[in-house]
């Protein structure tokens, strides 16, 4: 594993300060008592007092949807998630040795689900819920039951192909409970008895991961198993789970799709770049271009190919020459964190450090 060039900036390491608390905490590891210390103390300086509870209302966490380009096969245990909670973790650890102590953090939650198309990850989302396509009876008795749905726009959906983040349990017709796979088909199972329930045709499924990430900061890495007609769906699709966030809807990321050729993804990547500005990250721009030099890797002949003719270097793609590599994952989390950083993203927090109300 390499360690990318440039060095952590003031910016990004504000982000630092989020406490399960709402104390004010020290990085000297000590609870202040809604006073700093004398400023003619010879630790005043040295220490920073942050309204965690604060700071947590500005920036609870990071959320990153997608498919398995998200979830990271091929990256032995690294995926651009965990590569971003990283270096945000490097930068607490910078401004305060003592924060995993102390429980600081921001975290960055990896929805990421391989095999799903963008429907599929707009019903895990919550943006574009699942809805029942067919009415039946959910039993008294916590005994599963067939169910069918769709997404709420009609079209097809098949979530829990490779993983469940987000449907580790769902709501429907407020009956708590877990969808499972059976054979070529879905089962309900309740979580505790109670009395049956008749659910009609059209009924909302709740999941899991609709509710809890909507003031997160929203990452989007969608579209490479298809669900849209056009590139103007995509878009829409896209905006739909920015639109579904109930804060820092103006704060997000959009991940452009790496794959096929320059000519191909000539008209998506215009459009992304119109519509999202600095937001969108062209991956595969930037892979073929800069990310081996910033990465201090040395390309092979074959890398060095494939970035003539626009494409991922195979030096940072896993065997399957879709997924990336440990390498390629770690490049993608520095590149959304620097991204961040550079959209001001974690400004807000700066006149949060010293505050001592």
């Amino acid at each position: 594993m390499f360690r990318l060039k440039s060095g952590i900036k003031t910016a990004a390491l504000i982000t630092a300060f989020i406490l399960s608390t709402g104390a004010i905490v020290s990085c000297g590891g000590q609870e202040n008592n809604n006073s700093l210390p004398d400023s003619s103390s010879d630790t005043a300086s040295d220490k920073k007092f942050v309204n965690s509870e604060k700071i947590n209302e500005v920036l609870p966490g990071i959320v990153c949807w997608g498919d398995s380009l998200t979830s990271g096969p091929g990256g032995n245990a690294m995926s651009y998630p965990t590569a971003l909670q990283n270096y945000i973790d490097d930068s607490i650890s910078v401004m305060c040795p003592e924060a995993k102590e102390l429980g600081i953090s921001i975290p960055v939650v990896n929805m990421g689900v391989g095999g799903e198309d963008t429907n599929t990850i707009l019903g895990r989302n919550g943006a574009v819920p699942f809805i029942t396509s067919s009415a039946f009876t959910i039993p008294a008795e916590e005994k599963s039951v067939a169910i069918k749905f769709i997404s709420e726009n009609g079209n097809p959906v098949a979530p829990l192909i490779q993983g469940n983040a987000g449907m580790e349990f769902v709501t429907i017709g407020r009956v708590k409970g877990v969808i499972s796979r059976s054979g070529n088909g879905y089962v309900f199972t309740r979580s505790e008895a109670g009395d049956p329930v008749q659910i009609s045709k059209g009924t909302e499924i709740i999941t899991a991961g609709s509710e809890p990430y909507r003031e997160y900061i929203a990452v989007i890495f969608i579209g490479q198993n298809g669900g849209f007609t056009g590139y103007d769906e995509l878009v829409e699709q896209q905006k739909a789970i920015i639109n579904h966030q109930t804060k820092n809807k103006d704060k997000y990321i959009i991940i452009g799709l790496h794959t096929t050729t320059p000519s191909c993804r000539e008209d998506l990547e215009g459009l992304m770049l119109e519509e999202y500005g600095d937001k969108y990250i062209n991956l595969r721009e930037y892979m073929s271009t800069d990310a081996m030099k910033n990465a201090d890797l040395t390309p092979t002949q074959s890398d060095i190919s494939a970035m003539e003719g626009g494409n991922v270097p195979p030096s940072l793609l896993s065997t399957d020459m879709l997924h990336f590599n440990s390498d390629g994952y770690e490049i993608i989390g520095k590149l959304v964190y620097d991204r961040m950083e550079q959209l001001g993203y974690f400004d807000v927090l700066k006149d949060l450090l010293t505050e001592s109300d």
